[in-house]
């Protein structure tokens, strides 16, 4: 096919490698069980490898997701943006479990109680309403905090106040808030769309430096 030649390799791989005519093949794909590499090699009018990368070569992590759903009007956006941001991480393969996933018959303690145990760590969504939840505080809480021994990333979702809250355990965990300037923090609901961005972007830094530590 004018230069195109089509092998295969081993079980379960192909490859297809494009060449240019009269000149030496130089092969430079690699591929592994049930992969699939696509090659275009020096003289076929470019020089591009294309991997697929399978969420397998990712670690996966599990969140679980503690929120009050007074907050729902800021709990979604946040949820999507962090999402995004997240998605096309290299080392990490992020997934979320929050209370909505909990299927008409299923029981919430028990659903509940299995999401806290199979879990990598907890993402809780601190506010005045979160905070003042006897549920979160009774059935969610106590697996993050005290004798709790679930790492847990807790971040400021709508501010508080960090000297007259009680904060139900979490005054000894630095909560995440974007940093706007010298002595000047901002929990998400006070940022604005353009400032948005910033607090995914500096979030996903911390949780993948914390799941580096946590992890090696």
């Amino acid at each position: 096919m004018n230069g195109v030649s089509t092998r295969e390799s081993a079980p379960g791989t192909e490859e297809h490698c494009a060449q240019a005519p009269a000149q030496r093949k130089i092969d430079t794909c690699r591929s592994g069980p049930a992969k699939s590499t696509i090659c275009v090699e020096p003289g076929g009018g470019r020089n591009t490898r294309v991997s697929a990368m399978s969420s397998e070569t990712r670690k996966e992590i599990r969140f679980f997701v503690s929120y009050a759903h007074e907050d729902d009007e800021y709990v979604e956006p946040f949820l999507h943006g962090l999402k995004e941001m997240l998605a096309p991480s290299k080392t990490y393969h992020f997934r979320f479990w929050q209370d909505v996933d909990i299927l008409p018959g299923e029981t919430w303690p028990k659903e509940i109680r299995h999401a806290l145990e199979s879990c990598t760590l907890g993402l809780l969504l601190v506010s005045p309403a979160m905070l003042a939840s006897p549920y979160i505080l009774e059935e969610e809480l106590p697996a993050f905090v005290g004798s709790g021994d679930k790492p847990v990333i807790p971040v400021m979702l709508k501010k508080i106040n960090l000297k007259r809250h009680d904060l139900k355990g979490l005054q000894e965990a630095q909560l995440f808030r974007l940093k706007a300037g010298p002595n000047n923090y901002r929990s998400f609901a006070q940022c604005g769309s353009s400032q948005r961005g910033d607090f995914f972007y500096d979030l996903h830094e911390k949780i993948e430096e914390r799941l580096d530590k946590l992890l090696k």
